[in-house]
């Protein structure tokens, strides 16, 4: 939209004040997987808490509710915060943080367990280009705005390709 004080915006490509929460999630897990976590593996979805300065950061799921020990199948199904947490501080920050890249996540990522809970701020066109990773087994395309422009008598002014990479 245009915005008399502020000019043009793009939420989608712009809109970095956004958190996105559990959508995260699939990072945590595509890089577990990746590293040798298959679907059955045990997480516990118990209290846990980790200190932070001062004072403690003690998470929570989202219902209030622990569930014990969980596949980690069942964690992804029912989206529990516990159990991703847990799984981010197995395989590590910086590993996670690396496959969201690779999969199209361009905005700083803190290096925090909270990021397992999507606290970093991220546009909607980053998670929906690193979605399209997780749709095509895995290549990556980066997203563009034009395919094709034609001009008179069909001829191709602007022929866009996205370009593709193992992700």
């Amino acid at each position: 939209y245009n915005d008399p004080k502020g000019g043009m915006y793009n939420r989608a490509a712009q809109g970095r004040g956004r958190q996105p929460g559990s959508a995260f999630k699939p990072f945590v897990y595509t890089a577990a997987i990746d590293n040798g976590y298959g679907p059955s593996y045990v997480l516990q979805d118990t209290p846990i808490s980790f200190p932070d300065g001062r004072k403690t950061w003690a998470p929570k799921n989202y219902d209030g509710k622990f569930r014990g020990p969980v596949t980690m199948r069942q964690a992804v199904e029912q989206s529990i915060n516990i159990p991703a947490i847990r799984m981010l501080h197995t395989v590590g920050v910086d590993k996670v943080i690396k496959y969201a890249q690779r999969m199209g996540i361009r905005s700083p990522l803190e290096r925090n367990l909270s990021l397992a809970i999507g606290t970093s701020s991220v546009t909607p066109l980053e998670i929906a280009s690193a979605y399209g990773t997780l749709a095509t087994n895995g290549m990556h395309a980066e997203p563009i705005t034009v395919l094709r422009v034609v001009g008179r008598d069909d001829k191709v002014i602007v022929d866009n390709r996205p370009k593709l990479a193992q992700a």
